[in-house]
């Protein structure tokens, strides 16, 4: 009998070729590094939108404070070319006009453009007032955001407009600032006159 050859697979089954898979191993970590950095940016942009929109606010009511403070430089200015007295209520924007040359300093920056509310108003208990007679100058509201609509908006403490729970406030004595609503009802609204 001649002599018997083993098996070439030794009694193993045949070796199937390896299949590679569609990608290779390169695109696998490529496509994980690209997803993490997709959630980590999705991460960023929930933390840091509501801080730009914050941000934005923060900046318009910064320009209407700027708006409140060129109303009372105009202010004083007009008062100072009418021997002290403000300016009358009725048509108030249009006295102080000359001393502002910009009728966007009437406009609150908080509010959407599309409204058609100026935003600023003039505190008509102070009209035709001598801010050389007021007692306190500096705590008599001139002018404030207002929720009236109109060309001669007018403020009073019922109309402050608040935003994020501040308003911006001018003052007869020329400044402004933003107060919050418990310091706003503590101020000047009606002005005490001093005695000639």
């Amino acid at each position: 009998m001649p002599p018997q050859m083993p098996p070439q697979n030794f009694g193993f089954a045949p070796e199937e070729p390896v299949k590679k898979s569609g990608m290779p191993v390169w695109g696998w970590i490529l496509l994980g590094v690209g997803g993490l950095s997709c959630v980590c940016v999705s991460m960023m942009a929930a933390v840091l939108f509501p801080v730009f929109s914050q941000a934005k606010l923060a900046a318009k009511q910064t320009a209407t404070l700027s708006n409140v403070k060129q109303l009372c430089l105009g202010a004083t200015m007009y008062s100072n070319d009418f021997d002290g007295t403000m300016m009358p209520a009725k048509e108030w924007n249009a006295s102080i006009f000359p001393y502002t040359k910009n009728s966007l300093v009437l406009e609150d920056s908080t509010l959407p453009s599309s409204s058609d509310q100026r935003g600023i108003g003039f505190n008509s208990a102070t009209a035709i007032k001598d801010t050389g007679m007021m007692k306190d100058p500096s705590s008599v509201v001139v002018f404030g955001q207002t929720s009236t609509p109109g060309q001669d908006a007018k403020v009073t403490l019922e109309t402050m407009r608040f935003g994020m729970g501040r308003a911006s406030v001018g003052f007869a004595d020329g400044h402004a600032t933003r107060k919050a609503a418990p310091d706003i009802s503590k101020l000047q609204w009606n002005p005490e006159m001093q005695k000639k």
